[in-house]
């Protein structure tokens, strides 16, 4: 009852809070070009042309967005929030607007597996003083597991701007070049492929650069964490049910446990495994940069909670 309630707070929340972080739009001025999907980072000693206030802070262009398309997205997004300079990733659906189109309401996850537009697909915000978009893309493709003849789960790059775009072409275009296969499982690079949406690739400076993406539902962000746990209470209930006489329990109490115990089991399940996949609604679009902004901001949050720990 508790796992379910808890179920509930985390939908309420997201929805309440979703539309302060992922409402505004967000264009960084660094020199003379915009950057599109790039946050600022602290610094005392920046320029005024390279400075931008967010929250009373000062920040410099450091943090960047990139989107991948990587396969069933539950797992290539768990792995790529360990890489060294990643802050945080969030999976969603991206590449169901080629061609210019952008959908009157925002893809359900029954419409990305039923249909051939959407990807499934994380996206990362990063640190570019650790590690560059180059060596992001090798991550990518270490950890992607994408399925061939399969839209939902191809490989892909979505470039966020032409120098996003570049960088892939080249990477492709250098590990077709020497027939690079990925040393795990043989995976050939000629299986990635780059979706690079936009509406004017002339213009450096337009705004129209950047990734149509949509922030998946709530029962899909962080999955594998959330289902660890829930594992282990189910685990640990069926365990409990087994037997209670070494706690000198009566036959009587015995059976109530077990049932109790087994009703629980399958409310929990019908719940996290049906309902919870109907009424969550959460889908939404992540505007350039804001999430950048949410990640490196909650970065900050947990550095003053341990430097207070440590006071």
């Amino acid at each position: 009852l508790i796992l379910i309630l808890a179920g509930f707070y985390t939908n309420v929340c997201n929805s309440m809070i979703g539309p302060s972080l992922f409402s505004s739009q967000f264009t960084a001025r660094c020199g003379n070009s915009n950057i599109i999907g790039s946050l600022f980072r602290e610094s005392s000693y920046a320029s005024k042309n390279h400075r931008r206030i967010v929250n009373g802070n000062s920040y410099l262009c450091a943090v960047h967005e990139a989107v991948f398309g990587m396969g069933c997205f539950w797992e290539p997004s768990e792995r790529m929030r360990k890489v060294d300079g990643v802050l945080d990733t969030v999976v969603g659906y991206a590449g169901g607007s080629l061609g210019g189109g952008r959908p009157i309401q925002p893809p359900t996850y029954d419409e990305v597996c039923y249909g051939d537009a959407w990807v499934e697909s994380v996206m990362v915000a990063y640190d570019d003083e650790v590690i560059s978009y180059e060596k992001l893309l090798e991550s990518f493709w270490e950890v992607q597991k994408p399925r061939e003849g399969e839209r939902q789960y191809q490989s892909i790059i979505f470039p966020f701007d032409h120098m996003q775009f570049e960088a892939a072409q080249k990477w492709v275009n250098d590990g077709n070049a020497s027939g690079r296969k990925r040393a795990s499982d043989g995976l050939p690079i000629s299986v990635v492929d780059i979706e690079y949406n936009s509406k004017s690739k002339n213009s450096m400076a337009d705004r129209s650069d950047g990734v149509l993406f949509y922030q998946a539902e709530e029962y899909h962000q962080e999955f594998w964490k959330k289902w660890r746990l829930r594992i282990a209470v189910a685990v640990f209930l069926m365990s409990t049910s087994v037997d209670l006489s070494i706690v000198n329990a009566s036959l009587e109490s015995q059976s109530q446990w077990k049932i109790g115990t087994l009703t629980l089991l399958g409310v929990g399940g019908f719940y996290y495994g049906i309902i919870e996949r109907i009424i969550d609604d959460s889908v939404r679009e992540v505007l350039p940069g804001t999430f950048a902004i949410s990640a490196l901001e909650a970065r900050s949050r947990r550095r003053n909670k341990r430097t207070q720990s440590r006071e």
